[in-house]
């Protein structure tokens, strides 16, 4: 099946898609929820990208539908 990634918006957490994350996985795929460094003011689109990108490549090895919570 597929993996996810699943990002928020501002003043949001990966928490906003547990329900989501949750009804993915009943369906067999993976999915990842990190929360963003949003109020990081040193962050930057490529911090960003590292978190999400990090969060899918830790994704790869644990067995399908058991969702990754990047906190």
């Amino acid at each position: 099946m597929a993996t996810f990634a699943l990002v928020h918006g501002a003043w949001h957490g990966g928490w906003c898609w547990d329900l989501l994350v949750e009804e993915l996985a009943r369906r067999g795929h993976r999915s990842v929820a990190p929360d963003l460094p949003y109020d990081d003011p040193t962050a930057t689109w490529d911090t960003y990208t590292e978190v999400i990108a990090g969060a899918l490549s830790r994704r790869r090895r644990p067995g399908p539908g058991r969702p990754l919570r990047e906190r």
